[in-house]
């Protein structure tokens, strides 16, 4: 396998920020998500992984029970970092070694973090922290500093002639990032070209919508040859775009047409409880076969990855400021 094939897999990866995965996603991969091109993701047995294929390590584990003081931290502009502790024998050791050469090769490293124990009756757990760069290595302390990749190291993971795309694993890698519900903050994600960002934000809205509205769950989806697929959903901000509401997967909702535009305008909001709320003021219109109604009080249709799921700052934001209370 050559480091092209890194790439890849570190791309498929990063689809998967966020998420709630076994132990099995992670050491049986190729039987559980054969796409994804490795045998696995990492073989748990240590903190670092190195597969035998690269010289680079490919991904670190922050586990629930580790003798060291691994943690995950979070900056003011909400990208995270972790000061990672080394395997014992300092830069002797392998392990330590390869993740020294991510270091200098400024190369990315997947990041997972242990969320259950054995005793926990579904099993170990892990949550997909995304994609890191590692940043310094102290030899007195023998601890690496690790934090968020940056659009810079996702660029060297996608192809530059797919913009789209490279928009796409920014976002991806934003889920694990505290929330922060407006553009003002100037974080790094807004530099973007927005031609690029606004078909990435969409594509993987209906990605984890499954292209169905979350209101009514009506789907149409019509695969055509010489085009994309015509979809009838539309990805919908929360917040909206221009009260500064950002492109953050959880400021998102894939909603059908007539659904998005009742949002807009206020005649339904979803409330904390990601449960629809219709206003009374649908109650006092003249209208036919508008069915808005129907769904007043039911859940909302979840994404694929629970990270996914709208934030509750947008949700209040929605309520306070767009819903016809």
């Amino acid at each position: 396998m050559v480091e092209m094939d890194r790439a890849k897999v570190l791309m498929f990866f990063a689809q998967d920020t966020g998420r709630e995965v076994p132990a099995a996603y992670l050491r049986e991969t190729r039987r559980v998500r054969p796409d994804a091109g490795v045998d696995q993701f990492h073989s748990l047995i240590s903190g670092i992984y190195k597969p035998a294929w690269s010289d680079l390590a490919l991904c670190i584990k922050v586990g629930l029970d580790s003798p060291y003081s691994d943690e995950i931290r979070y900056l003011p502009d909400g990208r995270w970092t972790l000061q990672y502790s080394a395997r014992v024998g300092g830069l002797a050791h392998s392990d330590n070694r390869a993740l020294m050469k991510c270091l200098e090769r400024g190369a990315p490293v997947g990041v997972v973090v242990q969320t259950r124990r054995k005793q926990d009756p579904r099993g170990v757990g892990y949550r997909i922290q995304g994609l890191a760069l590692v940043r310094d290595y102290d030899a007195a302390t023998d601890r690496f500093t690790m934090e968020g990749a940056t659009r810079a190291a996702l660029d060297s993971l996608v192809p530059q002639e797919d913009p789209v795309g490279r928009e796409e694993m920014l976002l991806l890698a934003n889920l694990t990032n505290a929330f922060v519900p407006t553009v003002s903050t100037r974080r790094e994600m807004y530099t973007a070209n927005r031609l690029a960002r606004d078909p990435a934000f969409r594509n993987l809205i209906l990605r984890q919508y499954e292209d169905a509205c979350a209101v009514c769950r009506g789907m149409f989806r019509l695969r055509r040859p010489a085009a994309g697929p015509l979809v009838e959903a539309e990805a919908a901000h929360i917040r909206a775009v221009e009260e500064e509401g950002t492109d953050d997967l959880r400021n998102g909702v894939s909603l059908c047409r007539r659904h998005h535009w009742a949002f807009d305008q206020g005649l339904f909001t979803i409330n904390e409880d990601h449960r629809v709320i219709v206003s009374g003021a649908v109650g006092r219109a003249d209208k036919r076969n508008f069915d808005l109604e129907d769904y007043h009080g039911k859940p909302t249709l979840p994404p694929v990855n629970e990270a996914c799921r709208p934030h509750e700052d947008v949700l209040r934001w929605h309520i306070e400021n767009r819903f016809q209370s």
